[in-house]
């Protein structure tokens, strides 16, 4: 068990198809999803003891782990922070110090626009309440596991994403039509200016 650490939770997406993304919110998702929870790191770390049991755990997705259309960015950012909390787990793997990275599926947070939470239901995605995915969250802070993914079938999701990519992609495939319909923004826009005229 732990003594101390803490947990960077900071995170933004914005969903949308990647040719339709500014550049601006990509350059504000890197630094909000990696940069600004790497400095704070490599702050936080000096005040941390190599002897004495302490922890920092980066909050991540499930998209940290399969590339998905519509979360291009998002998933670019999320990637990093999960391979820099592995990175860092060995890189301080004989001090005392330990990296951990927690990865929640959907959740019905603000962070999901109406777009989103439309398609999850029109897919059948299963979507976590912010209790439950705190509940997961205080069961992993139980254990010495380095990382841990929320949900099924998320976790065989991730691993097949690892070891058989192509079917995972094929799978994605199957609901690309339904998720261009969501994250095409123009096309979101033509909509609600005809339905307002």
């Amino acid at each position: 068990m732990r003594n101390w650490g803490y947990i960077n939770n900071a995170g933004m997406n914005d969903f949308r198809l990647f040719a339709q993304q500014s550049q601006d919110t990509i350059e504000q998702m890197m630094l909000v999803n990696v940069a600004y929870p790497l400095q704070l790191i490599q702050d936080v770390i000096p005040y941390m003891s190599d002897s004495q049991p302490s922890q920092i755990i980066n909050i991540g997705s499930t998209f940290g782990s399969i590339g998905y259309p519509g979360y291009v960015s998002y998933c670019a950012s999320k990637f990093a922070l999960r391979g820099a909390t592995e990175a860092l787990a060995r890189e301080y793997c004989q001090t005392a110090i330990r990296f951990r990275y927690f990865s929640p599926r959907a959740t019905n947070t603000s962070m999901n626009n109406p777009d989103v939470i439309e398609m999850n239901i029109k897919m059948g995605t299963k979507v976590d309440s912010p209790e439950f995915v705190a509940q997961e969250l205080y069961q992993f802070l139980q254990t010495d596991r380095q990382s841990y993914q929320v949900g099924y079938p998320e976790k065989v999701f991730v691993k097949l994403n690892q070891l058989m990519p192509s079917r995972v992609a094929a799978a994605i495939q199957k609901d690309l039509d339904t998720i261009y319909e969501y994250a095409d923004q123009s096309k979101a826009s033509f909509i609600q200016q005809t339905s307002a005229s």
